[in-house]
């Protein structure tokens, strides 16, 4: 697609604002973000923010614990954390434990596996990590709630 509209000098930038997804072991890119880039005549932004609200995110950590702040800002820091992975979480089991929102997280695109450690059943302990710039630049808005400029991250 980049060769097509002559921006295949910018493979750099689209994988590390818009790639780190896998279905199975296919890697893929966040498409939507990269078609709204090449329409922004290449310019990198977190354009999957502007689909949806992230205000259940922001309301379901700022009520949480410090240690799952402290966990946050760990993803932040472009590191990976473990956890186990509810694959059937549903929104009003979250409100009752916040520690769950890694598996919404991670179902809704946030976050991506980076480990899967074998168990015999569904769900799964996970190293889960933030995929890419654009997904770090909105859990920066959110962590922060101050700015939406992510060029220093």
């Amino acid at each position: 697609m980049l060769e097509y509209y002559g921006c295949s000098d910018r493979f750099d930038e689209v994988c590390q604002w818009y790639d780190g997804y896998h279905f199975g072991n296919t890697r893929i890119f966040n498409p939507w973000s990269v078609i709204s880039y090449i329409s922004d005549h290449c310019e990198p932004k977190a354009f999957w923010q502007s689909t949806g609200s992230n205000d259940f995110i922001a309301e379901i950590i700022s009520s949480s614990t410090p240690q799952l702040k402290e966990e946050l800002y760990t993803l932040l820091n472009g590191e990976a954390i473990t956890y186990y992975i509810d694959t059937g979480v549903v929104y009003p089991q979250i409100q009752n434990n916040p520690y769950l929102i890694y598996s919404f997280l991670l179902m809704s695109g946030y976050l991506c596996v980076s480990k899967v450690y074998p168990q015999y059943d569904v769900n799964r302990m996970c190293d889960v990590a933030i995929p890419n710039k654009e997904t770090a630049c909105i859990f920066k808005e959110i962590m922060t709630m101050m700015s939406k400029n992510c060029e220093s991250f």
